[in-house]
């Protein structure tokens, strides 16, 4: 077995370890070394390899979102600006459907707070998958300049604790890679569970998604469900959640004309979570089949389409949470970023709506103003040179239903990198860090007030 040594470990190469990556490298400016590593072979994580590749409408706030936005948008048939079209939900039509649309631009993007007609008002940034994953592999390179290191393809394996709680290395199923510090950014938290972090995993978790893509057809018609999917018993529950319009499918179009159809829910949290992993990853399969056949059934414009391609990663909203040094909650979301109790430590915003997809409660939650994650979110009590950023941080279930969109997790990811930086150059524990410097070296309180300016606080 490989072992190597690193200053800087990022665990999980999704948004939030995109954006710790990228920031870890570009603070140090070649004094540390960086390395990443992922179960997938690519960076990206669930927007890439699980196909929500689609961000929604909604802040972005200061940082390298921008730049990665403006390199896909530049690239000629890669990216676009969608703009919504939606319809009341009947079987005929039991989908929101969004189309790319040159009046818009990426600017348009960044709100969701206050947007109540959802129906009129939904603008988002759709992108190749492939596409995403080779620009931020580009940009980490750019900025870690020879010193950062992309490990795909495996999975954590174990976690080593010295006796001073600290954490020495970490063993996939190919190497061991000892690092001074650590960012967990695995949406599972597995680094933390592994080094013995307190965690919660509770019931009612949000539903999954199984995302799959079809291409436009020559002739019109409806596809067949192939042999080793035509299931050996009746998925009746789902059946009947399309029978009743339960299933809400969003489809955003690629530039080339595809469609991505995220099926919301696949299935409940709490049933993916309680069957072994092969058997809820068959069975979402099946359901792909399912849904694209009934979809077919019911509505005559797509029949003009083929099924194309299934995404290997499933989405999971929900899972286990770091219970860390600060725990954001319901009453913060809503309080808004003027309001909340650590208004002086926030280091991301987000003003997605709390949004539940199956579970006991189902529903949407618009937000009036955008809030903020403060940076105690991020630290572990028990483990002093590890962060977590991802949608596992220290949130509670409502708080994580609106915070673990795309651009927040690359913001949180953000803070966490610099932070690790300043860790290693002032020989401190991640919950010593001077939250001011990391909010300085972010741009936060500039963006606050220009914030506060634009809702009339």
């Amino acid at each position: 077995m490989d072992e190597i040594k690193v200053d800087i470990l990022i665990a999980g190469g999704g948004s939030a370890g995109f954006g710790a990556a990228y920031k870890a490298c570009q603070l140090s400016q070649g004094r540390y070394t960086v390395a990443m590593v992922d179960c997938n072979i690519s960076p990206g994580g669930t927007s890439v390899h699980a196909g929500v590749c689609a961000w929604e409408m909604g802040i972005g706030g200061p940082g390298v979102h921008s730049e990665l936005a403006s390199r896909l948008l530049a690239l000629k048939g890669k990216a676009a600006i969608l703009k919504g079209n939606w319809k009341p939900l009947v079987r005929e039509w039991p989908f929101a459907i969004a189309v790319p649309d040159s009046r818009y631009n990426y600017e348009d993007t960044l709100k969701a707070a206050g947007v109540h007609d959802r129906i009129n008002n939904h603008n988002s940034l759709i992108f190749e998958p492939g596409t995403m994953a080779l620009e931020m592999l580009k940009l980490l390179q750019q900025a870690g300049d020879g010193k950062f290191l992309f490990i795909g393809n495996e999975r954590i394996s174990e976690a080593a604790v010295g006796t001073d709680n600290r954490i020495t290395s970490i063993t996939t199923d190919k190497r061991k890679i000892s690092a001074d510090f650590f960012i967990d950014c695995t949406g599972d938290i597995v680094v933390s569970r592994m080094a013995g972090c307190k965690t919660v995993l509770e019931n009612g978790l949000n539903g999954i998604t199984q995302v799959y893509r079809v291409t436009p057809k020559k002739n019109a018609g409806i596809d067949s469900i192939p042999e080793q999917f035509k299931l050996p018993y009746e998925d009746r529950d789902f059946i009947e959640r399309l029978d009743n319009v339960k299933v809400i499918s969003s489809i955003n179009t690629y530039p080339n004309g595809d469609l991505n159809i995220n099926q919301l829910p696949t299935m409940d949290g709490d049933e993916f979570f309680n069957m072994p992993v092969d058997e809820a990853a068959n069975r979402c399969k099946g359901r792909v089949y399912l849904h694209w056949k009934r979809i077919q059934e019911d509505t005559k414009i797509m029949k003009n389409y083929r099924l194309k391609h299934i995404f290997p990663m499933i989405g999971i909203r929900e899972s286990h949470r770091l219970s860390g040094s600060y725990i954001l909650d319901e009453n913060e979301v809503l309080a808004g970023f003027i309001k909340q109790k650590k208004a002086d430590e926030i280091i991301a915003f987000s003003d997605h709506p709390i949004d539940i997809h199956g579970g006991d409660s189902p529903g949407i939650r618009i937000l009036d103003i955008p809030y903020g994650i403060p940076y105690g979110c991020m630290v572990p009590e028990e483990v002093p040179n590890m962060l977590v950023a991802c949608r596992g941080s220290s949130f509670t279930k409502t708080a994580a239903a609106s915070c673990r969109l795309s651009r927040t997790m690359i913001s949180l990811g953000e803070a966490a990198g610099i932070a690790a930086v300043q860790c290693l150059t002032k020989n401190k524990d991640a919950g010593e860090t001077d939250i001011g410097s990391v909010r300085e070296a972010m741009g936060i309180p500039e963006f606050s007030e220009k914030l506060a300016e634009e809702y009339g606080l």
